[in-house]
C-alpha cells in the first residue's frame, strides 16, 4: 500500500509541475527536466516490476498509463528546444572573435589555475562574473599584460560583478543602462572593421522566493532595455549570461520572445549542462546561454570545466 501511495503522490507532484510551472517551487523543479524524464521511465519500467505485488495489480494499467504520460510530456518538452545541428565549420582562415566565459564562483581563489586557463586558450576576449576584489588583486597584471584594454561592473553588496577583458579597444556602454542596485554589462568592441555588441549578463539565483521574483525583474529589465536599442544589418550582438534560467523554466519563453530577431545558440546542442551543485555534480542544470543576432554565424562552442566552480566555460569560437 505504501508504494501505491508513493507512486500517487510522484504522479500528481509532477503533473502539477508541468501543468504550473509559474510557482517558485515548480520553477525549481522544472530546471532539472532530464532527470524528470530519466526517472518518469523508471518508474515506468518499476510498475511492470512490481505489478504482481499485493494491490498494486489493481491500479497496475493506470499507473502505466500514467508514467508513460508523465515520460511523454517533459521527454516532448525537452526534445523541442535542442535542435541537435552542427556548427558551421565552412572557412579555414581565423578571421573573428574568439570569447572565453565563464561564472568563475567568487568563493575559490584559484588564481593560478584561471591564469593558466586563460593563457592556454589565448581568446581575443575574457567574459566573467561573480569576478570580486581578490580576483582583480591576484589576476590583474597578467591578465592586462596580455589584455590591455578593460571594463569591470560592480552589482552586488557581496563586491563582486562583471569583468571583460580584450586585446582590442572596448567601448563601455553599461552607463546607458539605468543605475540601480543591479546591472549588467554592455560594451563594444569594432573588429576587422565590424562594430559588435556584448551583453555580459548575471542574474539572481532563485534560491528563495525573493531572488526568483528578483531573477524575473532582471530578466524584464533587460528584455526592456534590449527593446529601446538600435543596430544596423551589419552590426552583430551577443547576449551572453549566468542567466540563472533553465530552457524549460515558464520564464523563458518571455525571454527569448523578447530578443527579437535574437537565436539562441545552445539549442544546437543534444543536451548541455552548465551548472552542477559543487558537492553534489551530478545533479546539474542547462542555465548558461548565449544569444546572438540572426545574421551572426559562431564556428564553435566548446563547453570546458572550470577550475573549482560550479559552472564550466564556453569557449566560443570564430563569432562573425
Amino acid at each position: 500500500m505504501f508504494l501505491i501511495i508513493l507512486f500517487w503522490i510522484i504522479i500528481l507532484w509532477l503533473l502539477f509541475v508541468f501543468f504550473f510551472p509559474q510557482f517558485y517551487f515548480c520553477e525549481l523543479v522544472i530546471s532539472f527536466l532530464p532527470y524528470i524524464c530519466a526517472v518518469s521511465w523508471t518508474l515506468f519500467i518499476l510498475s511492470f516490476v512490481f505489478r504482481k505485488k499485493k494491490y498494486f495489480n489493481k491500479v497496475f494499467p493506470l499507473f502505466i498509463l500514467l508514467f508513460g504520460l508523465v515520460f511523454f510530456l517533459y521527454s516532448r518538452k525537452y526534445w523541442a528546444f535542442y535542435t541537435w545541428e552542427w556548427f558551421s565549420w565552412d572557412f579555414w582562415n581565423k578571421e573573428w572573435l574568439d570569447i572565453l566565459y565563464s561564472n568563475i564562483l567568487f568563493k575559490t581563489k584559484n588564481y593560478d589555475e584561471l591564469k593558466q586557463w586563460i593563457s592556454e586558450n589565448d581568446t581575443d576576449m575574457v567574459l566573467m562574473v561573480e569576478y570580486t576584489d581578490d580576483f582583480n588583486e591576484n589576476m590583474w597584471d597578467v591578465l592586462n599584460e596580455r589584455y590591455p584594454y578593460s571594463s569591470r561592473v560592480e552589482y552586488s553588496d557581496k563586491y563582486y560583478g562583471n569583468v571583460v577583458f580584450s586585446k582590442y579597444p572596448i567601448k563601455n556602454l553599461t552607463e546607458e543602462i539605468e543605475r540601480w542596485k543591479w546591472r549588467y554589462s554592455y560594451f563594444s568592441v569594432n573588429y576587422s572593421g565590424v562594430d559588435y555588441y556584448i551583453y555580459l549578463v548575471h542574474t539572481a539565483a532563485p534560491v528563495s522566493l525573493k531572488h526568483f521574483r528578483m531573477r524575473n525583474n532582471q530578466i524584464q529589465e533587460l528584455i526592456w532595455d534590449f527593446a529601446g536599442k538600435t543596430y544596423w544589418e551589419n552590426d552583430r550582438v551577443l547576449v551572453i549570461w549566468d542567466f540563472n534560467l533553465s530552457p524549460w523554466s515558464y520564464y523563458y519563453s518571455d525571454l527569448e520572445n523578447g530578443l527579437v530577431w535574437m537565436k539562441n545558440m545552445t539549442k544546437k546542442f543534444s543536451r548541455l549542462f552548465t551548472w552542477s551543485l559543487y558537492w553534489l555534480w551530478l545533479l546539474s542544470s542547462h542555465i548558461d546561454q548565449v544569444f546572438v543576432d540572426n545574421n551572426a554565424e559562431i564556428w564553435d562552442i566548446i563547453q570546458v570545466k572550470t577550475p573549482w566552480s560550479d559552472h564550466k566555460w564556453f569557449l566560443i569560437k570564430n563569432f562573425r
